[in-house]
This record gives C-alpha cells, sequence and structure tokens, in this order.
C-alpha cells in the first residue's frame, strides 16, 4: 500500500489530487488507523471526504496531493458545479452547488498516533483482514466509533 501510495503520488501533476475510498463497514479501527498513517507518510495533507451518508455502510475518502487552504474554491468550484448543472445529468444538489460539495468536507486526516503503517514487505492489512474474517473478532470501524 504504501508503494501505491508513492507512486500515485509521483504521478500527480504539481496541482492534482488524489482520493482513495474506503468501505468503512470492512474495516476495523486499527486497520483504517494503519491505511491513514499509511496515506500521510506519503501526503501528510490529506484531508477526508464522506462517500456517503449511510450509517451502517459508510464510506470514505482519504484526499492527497496539497493542502487543503491552498485550494482555490470559489472560482474553480463554482465553474466546475455551473458545468455540472448545465450539463443536466447530476440532479444530486450536494454537487450542483459550491456550498453542497463545501459540506462534503469533513477536515483534516487526524493523527492516528504510533503504529504499523501497511508496506508489500509486511502486508499488515491483508493479514489482519484475514485473521478478522474468520473469527470477527474486532467490529467494523462504523457507528457511533467512526462518528467520534
Amino acid at each position: 500500500m504504501l508503494e501505491h501510495f508513492n507512486h500515485v503520488r509521483r504521478s500527480l501533476k504539481p496541482d492534482g489530487l488524489f482520493c482513495q475510498w474506503l468501505p468503512m463497514f470492512q474495516l476495523t479501527r486499527p486497520q483504517f488507523e494503519t491505511i491513514a498513517r499509511t496515506f500521510k507518510q506519503v501526503s501528510p495533507e490529506a484531508f477526508i471526504l464522506p462517500g456517503d451518508f449511510y450509517c451502517e455502510l459508510p464510506i470514505l475518502g482519504l484526499v492527497g496531493g496539497r493542502r487543503f487552504e491552498r485550494f482555490d474554491w470559489p472560482p474553480r468550484l463554482e465553474a466546475a458545479c455551473a458545468e455540472l448543472r448545465a450539463a443536466g445529468k447530476v440532479t444530486d444538489p450536494l454537487v450542483r452547488h459550491a456550498e453542497g460539495v463545501l459540506m462534503m468536507v469533513l477536515g483534516p486526516l487526524p493523527d492516528t498516533g504510533p503504529g504499523p503503517i501497511n508496506t508489500l514487505a509486511n502486508a499488515v492489512i491483508e493479514l489482519d483482514a484475514g485473521r478478522n474474517i474468520i473469527g470477527m473478532n474486532t467490529p467494523w470501524f462504523i457507528g457511533v466509533s467512526l462518528s467520534e
């Protein structure tokens, strides 16, 4: 995973962004923290977006590439939303208007503290996911714990 994030980062244009979508309903808190820690090693400026508003099947996006504060939000976002409205193919008001898009930004990816990162050499996530599926020893990172 670290290698994947490094390759993506090197492939981005100077103002490019990358979003890694995570199905939280298939991850434990320690697994999410490992992924977040790994992502932040490559994109320390990362921030979080919700992929949906389903309480039981949440999806989060980790976005990296440049600092949130460096976005030229008003003109670029308004123009992109205007294009969506003009095309008439997107009806979701959250993405048809700049205010809706900005409501989807949860903020900076929080620091998860010390712990493992996931690499091809250690496969922390892959091994832990396999062990957890068999016995479901650790609950999925959803509901109240995710909200907090």
